[in-house]
């Protein structure tokens, strides 16, 4: 029998952090689309925030991803299949309507703004939309600018999913690890945040630690929030002096911040998160919704309005455009997982299904 993931008030923290770094994001890309970036004090003072989320929702992914198969591998549960079944739904339930959605806007506003029904818009030919399909690393579809850290992301699934398996299903397996590691060179080389893999493979080893040696009741919470600030202050301290958001050295602070804080959000003095489970969980459900589609409504809605007022609607829109999009595909995620297993076994999902 598969463990509970997190006890509730952590697993209500980590629902905080993921709806909260996609905020971010879409905060930080609205800063440079409506006001500028303050005339200059990003990146001149300090880096993007978006990009400093970004590093953080990479140290995120390694440390549920990897937790998620450590407990499926304890409970006898885990297989490749499994594991690249579960990725690529999650990913492509929410990739396939954000194109789609890109798409449409993209084109609609070029003709609202050129009045042409055929804009030229080389970033929107087929070649381009298959390719971020594919998650091939390449330029972005349209105003689908966020995809970029998906493209990455997805290869460093891909070797995981290899490395973790292999024992059990060598060939295909090892096919993965040779296809991920190559696409991973790839993007380490040409990319600015290349060795963004080390945050999420330090993501990973954290959550092996938090499973194997991790005991909440060795360390009191006063203790483990002066832990985390003094990290997170650290980590602060890193990017205003090199202004760079992909800075390794600062990542690593940044990223035992984020484990000690999660850490602490464990314990009972994090209690009061619990009341907050069914509200968080909501904004959560749709956060990948939002990191993908944000940039497009921003981008279109600074074609009108600017300032704080542009701010502060295209981020309402942003959240309005994840909320729709979500509830027909990120929020069913459960519900489509279900459906394609049933289908997959020829069996009726309101009878029980029969045994082996």
């Amino acid at each position: 029998m598969l463990e509970p993931a997190y006890p509730p008030s952590q697993s209500v923290f980590l629902d905080l952090l993921r709806y909260g770094l996609a905020l971010v994001v879409v905060v930080g890309h609205g800063f440079g689309l409506f006001l500028g970036y303050f005339e200059g004090f990003f990146p001149n003072r300090f880096p993007h925030l978006q990009s400093i989320a970004v590093v953080c929702f990479f140290y995120l992914s390694g440390f549920l991803i990897v937790g998620s198969q450590l407990r499926h591998a304890a409970a006898g549960m885990g297989s490749l299949g499994q594991y690249l079944f579960d990725r690529a739904t999650r990913v492509y339930v929410t990739l396939l309507p954000s194109l789609l959605f890109v798409w449409a806007a993209d084109l609609l506003f070029a003709y609202i703004a050129t009045g042409s029904a055929q804009p030229e818009r080389p970033s929107l030919t087929l070649v381009a939309f298959l390719k971020n399909l594919a998650l091939v690393p390449s330029e972005p579809f349209g105003t689908l600018r966020p995809i970029w850290s998906l493209m990455y992301e997805w290869w460093i699934y891909i070797l995981f999913g290899g490395l973790f398996y292999l024992r059990s299903n060598w060939l295909l397996a090892g096919g993965l690890v040779l296809a991920g590691l190559y696409r991973v060179f790839q993007l380490c080389v040409d990319s600015d945040a290349g060795h963004i893999w080390f945050i999420w493979g330090l993501g990973g080893l954290m959550a092996y630690v938090h499973r194997r040696f991790w005991r909440s009741e060795t360390t009191s919470p006063r203790q483990l929030i002066l832990l985390a600030s003094a990290f997170g202050l650290a980590g602060a301290g890193m990017y205003a002096a090199t202004l760079n958001a992909y800075g390794l050295v600062a990542g690593v602070f940044l990223s035992f911040a984020l484990f000690t804080w999660t850490m602490w959000s464990s314990g009972r003095s994090a209690a009061w998160l619990v009341p907050l489970s069914a509200r968080l969980e909501r904004f959560a459900g749709f956060s990948f919704t939002l990191f993908l589609t944000h940039y497009t409504v921003l981008a279109h809605t600074s074609m009108f309005l600017d300032g704080w007022v542009g701010l502060i609607v295209g981020v309402v829109l942003s959240h309005v455009v994840a909320f729709v999009i979500a509830s027909v595909t990120e929020y069913r995620l459960s519900a489509l997982k279900r459906w394609m297993v049933c289908r997959s076994h020829h069996w009726d999902p309101g009878k029980p299904r029969p045994l082996p």
